[in-house]
């Protein structure tokens, strides 16, 4: 028989032997137990009745038995003495018998208020910590005018929140969470692997404003934020979703007042996007361009980047040969969409096979003489090179002469806008 003194939650365990009248170890049979609460009636009902388990490894003597009792269900009340019994049934014989009993403490008080003075560190351990109140300084005050005002280091983590929400911060009036620091706002730092590793199942962070910004980082005097790392400054992985999602009616709105809205450097890549089923990087805007000015380079590979059909480029690649065989100068050209050359499904159709709306009509050629700006060729309708989506012009009156030199100019109607591209040519030898 034993008694035990818990707090409110916590689990009760006890133990009893079965043994025959004889003295024979036994696991009987038709076990329960009943707990009692102290002080109640004497013909009060049991506070609770239910069986006991059987040690069943085979290194236990027959007849060993545990009961656990969980005392967050069931109504269980601090500051209250439990009894517990058992009844089991043996060589045709009913037993009873005092297991033991318990007393349920009180839960730890809330922390009101610590202050903590002087030395080097000052240690608090709480097994539940509830704050509240009404100040509009907060109701956790950390200040430490030496260092930081948490300072947490472990040798494999320096802290870990675990929870179905790790962290959960809701303000119904103003901000969620507000850090400031007279030089840096929030420091994390990991000297062998993340600075900051956030994990979720369904998400890794969500930062939510319902009538402002969802986040807000800003920076007096540098950057709002200033990510460093050896390998990856930012490393996002999602295996069924994207790694990062932004909606609003501005999805980031990123501003400078005196130098470049966005800075993005590094050694060897300076952005990287991979998506390995679909773009990497995806960016669609409804009322502006997707793509400012962009200085540098973009590596369109496996789709690297999607743009809209705003921000198509087409081009027109012009040549002209000296055909002395047949006397006659030929002018030849092939329009392009973005970096693939426009078929023929494309030309002078309402409707295409080929590049899907991308539509080419009236495509003619003049050319201008470099020596007085005249025309050597006056504006004149091209013809296409069979099916292949080229254009040609066969000139053989006003043909180019020896040592001049000219301008072609090629106009086209491309999806219904007027286009203009130029090229210069000319002749060294006679034909």
């Amino acid at each position: 028989m034993t008694h035990q003194n818990i707090t409110l939650g916590d689990a009760v365990y006890l133990y009893f032997a079965l043994n025959t009248p004889a003295g024979d170890q036994d696991d009987g049979s038709s076990l329960s137990y009943y707990v009692r609460q102290a002080g109640d009636a004497a013909n009060a009902a049991p506070f609770a009745t239910s069986s006991p388990t059987l040690l069943s490894h085979a290194s236990y003597p027959e007849g060993s038995y545990e009961i656990a009792i969980n005392t967050t269900v069931g109504g269980y009340a601090a500051n209250t003495t439990y009894a517990v019994f058992c009844e089991a049934t043996v060589s045709s014989t009913n037993p009873n018998g005092f297991v033991g009993s318990f007393h349920i403490g009180p839960v730890p008080a809330e922390l009101a208020d610590v202050t903590t003075h002087g030395g080097s560190s000052a240690e608090i351990t709480l097994a539940k910590l509830t704050v509240s109140g009404n100040d509009a300084d907060g109701v956790i005050d950390i200040d430490n005018a030496g260092g930081p005002a948490i300072n947490a280091q472990g040798s494999t983590y320096g802290v870990v929140i675990g929870g179905d929400t790790g962290v959960s911060v809701t303000s119904t009036v103003s901000q969620g969470v507000v850090i400031t620091g007279a030089s840096i706002g929030l420091a994390c730092v990991g000297l062998g692997s993340s600075g900051l590793y956030v994990d979720g199942t369904t998400s890794g962070a969500l930062i939510q404003g319902n009538s402002g910004t969802g986040l807000r980082l800003t920076g007096s005097s540098g950057p709002g934020v200033d990510i460093d790392g050896t390998t990856f400054g930012v490393d996002i992985d999602c295996s069924s979703g994207p790694g990062v999602a932004i909606d609003g009616d501005t999805g980031i709105a990123i501003a400078s007042s005196n130098a470049q809205g966005v800075t993005i450097t590094g050694n060897t890549i300076g952005l990287a996007c991979v998506g390995l089923a679909g773009a990497g990087l995806y960016v669609d805007g409804s009322t502006s361009d997707i793509l400012g000015n962009i200085t540098g380079s973009i590596d369109t590979v496996n789709n690297g980047v999607t743009l809209a059909s705003s921000e198509d480029v087409f081009f027109a690649r012009i040549s002209a040969i000296i055909d002395a065989s047949n006397s006659q100068d030929e002018y030849s050209v092939t329009f392009y969409h973005n970096d693939e050359p426009i078929d023929s499904g494309d030309i002078g159709s309402s409707s295409s096979s080929g590049e899907a709306g991308t539509f080419v009509n009236n495509v003619y050629i003049r050319v201008i003489k470099r020596s007085d700006g005249t025309d050597l060729i006056a504006s004149s309708l091209m013809d296409e090179v069979g099916d292949s989506g080229s254009f040609k012009y066969d000139e053989a009156t006003n043909r180019l002469t020896e040592g001049e030199a000219a301008i072609v100019e090629i106009s086209a109607d491309i999806n219904g806008s007027p286009m203009t591209w130029r090229e210069w040519v000319g002749r060294d030898s006679e034909a």
